[in-house]
């Protein structure tokens, strides 16, 4: 750990971490959350349980509690997840922030603000590439259990429905 209260309240519990900056994974507390990777300013600062996720940049991945196999790169990458995440990937700055869900899981987000600001109901396993792809897609207007692949510059942008391929 390097940086200030960078780990801080972790115990000898959690194993293997690593955190690099001003107070990433500060909040890190469950004897389970092992393998960690956090670089950057408050990157994974929220996270309080979950393993193997790695977030690399400014805010990635910050305000989740609870996590599993993630990977966040780029400022506020997956930043703001108010539920359970498993297994995404976000890649670009602002990459999934501010993104909701009963529970998040395998959603590939790459590129500037890919997956911004969605309200998603049973999206997972979507693939969202390219400058803004889906972003700002509205509450409950994309789900019904099917992923979608939105792929282009500002694709899907406000889309409604299920089942799309852009």
């Amino acid at each position: 750990a390097i940086g200030y209260e960078t780990l801080q309240t972790a115990n000898s519990g959690e194993d293997y971490n690593v955190a690099v900056g001003h107070q990433a994974l500060t909040s890190l507390d469950d004897s389970g959350a092992d393998d960690n990777v956090a670089i950057g300013a408050l990157a994974a600062d929220a996270l309080q349980s979950g393993n193997q996720n790695v977030a690399i940049g400014k805010h990635a991945f910050g305000t989740s509690t609870d996590g599993t196999h993630n990977v966040a790169i780029g400022p506020f990458a997956m930043y703001q997840p108010t539920r359970t995440v498993v297994g995404n990937v976000a890649i670009g700055y602002k990459a999934l922030q501010q993104s909701t869900s009963a529970n998040m899981t395998g959603i590939v987000a790459v590129g500037y603000e890919a997956g911004w600001n969605t309200y998603v109901t049973a999206a997972d396993h979507s693939v969202y590439i390219g400058y803004k792809a889906a972003r700002g897609i509205g509450n409950g207007l994309i789900g019904g259990n099917s992923p979608n692949v939105i792929i282009g510059g500002e694709a899907g942008m406000h889309m409604t429905g299920s089942d799309h391929l852009c």
